[in-house]
């Protein structure tokens, strides 16, 4: 049809412009008939597998969404697995919660790739055959009590916010496809984050005198550096030492002022001093840290000469937390 648009009756070329334009046209109709008996041709490829839907609650029925999920609690996830047709391959999820009685993974319904009989749903990695058909599932589990904490030699302990890998999918060959995660706190954190939103809040609404209000500042700044080395809980000691009121109006006593900045002044100080100290402690941690990665890295090699892929997948999944713990 197109040759017959482009050539004239003798059998000559079109060569003018209105020719040149039936020809674009007629291939622009073409492509458009063809996208149209052809779904999809021009989208992206589709995904094998994938979570189609995925809502986290409490135990007791209460919806998480953007919340981050707090250490040592219980959560439930349900989520929806599509597997599409002509997949040579294992599917396989992993979750990094802690197993919180016999279980972690419950089928709801039937999914002709996972059998019931000889699956293991005690097991944080959960394989099934990639079978074309809906997967539902319910991941069952807790955020480990000291997800977000490190010991430090001193006694002490640091607060970090970090993010959980609720559920992984990948597939057999090592492929991942998707990796639902969520920020975990504790209440140390949780205080501070308060705290601070609380003293922010005073400060945008504030009258008080700039002078009063620069030093506020100042010690909200120190705060910040503190808590992100971990040092959440002294941040928070120094946040609720800044008054809820009362605060010097432009025409206080200049005096009074003098004294306040001298008190301030002695808390920047010593959050300062905190501060080179959290981060000699924390370079201890990662060193730490780092050491014994490497030493379960090796343990990881050994098991998998073993032919024990449970015990070595295990030992790297402890080596990856260490890794994170040593900011690598």
């Amino acid at each position: 049809m197109l040759l017959i648009i482009a050539t004239r009756q003798g059998g000559a070329p079109i060569n003018t412009g209105f020719g040149r334009r039936i020809v674009f046209t007629s291939l622009v109709l073409a492509l458009l008939v063809w996208l149209t008996i052809v779904p999809g041709a021009a989208g992206a490829e589709a995904v094998p597998v994938r979570i189609s839907s995925f809502e986290i609650s409490t135990v007791d029925g209460k919806s998480v969404k953007d919340a981050p999920l707090m250490a040592g609690a219980m959560y439930k996830v349900q989520l929806t697995i599509e597997v599409g047709p002509g997949i040579k391959d294992k599917g396989l999820l992993k979750t990094g919660l802690a197993i919180s009685g016999d279980r972690y993974w419950t089928l709801n319904g039937k999914y002709s790739g996972i059998d019931t009989a000889t699956w293991r749903p005690g097991q944080a990695e959960l394989s099934f055959e990639a079978i074309e058909g809906i997967v539902q599932l319910q991941l069952q589990g807790m955020v480990p009590p000291d997800f977000v904490t490190a010991d430090l030699p001193n006694g002490g302990q640091l607060h970090t916010a970090r993010p959980i890998s609720l559920v992984r999918l990948s597939l057999g060959s090592g492929n991942v496809l998707d990796d639902r995660s969520q920020e975990v706190i504790d209440t140390a954190i949780e205080k501070y984050r308060s705290t601070l939103a609380a003293k922010a809040a005073m400060v945008d609404k504030t009258t008080a005198d700039p002078r009063y209000v620069d030093f506020v500042t100042a010690v909200m700044t120190k705060a910040k550096a503190e808590a992100a080395s971990g040092y959440t809980e002294q941040a928070t000691e120094v946040l609720q030492a800044i008054p809820n009121s009362d605060w010097i109006s432009p025409q206080g006593s200049t005096t009074l002022q003098w004294i306040l900045a001298g008190v301030f002044l002695l808390a920047a100080l010593f959050l300062a001093f905190l501060l080179m100290r959290a981060r000699a402690d924390a370079s201890f941690v990662r060193q730490q840290a780092d050491e014994q990665a490497k030493k379960l890295e090796l343990l990881a090699a050994k098991a998998s000469r073993t032919g024990d892929t449970a015990l070595s997948n295990e030992i790297t999944r402890v080596r990856q937390d260490l890794e994170e713990v040593g900011g690598r």
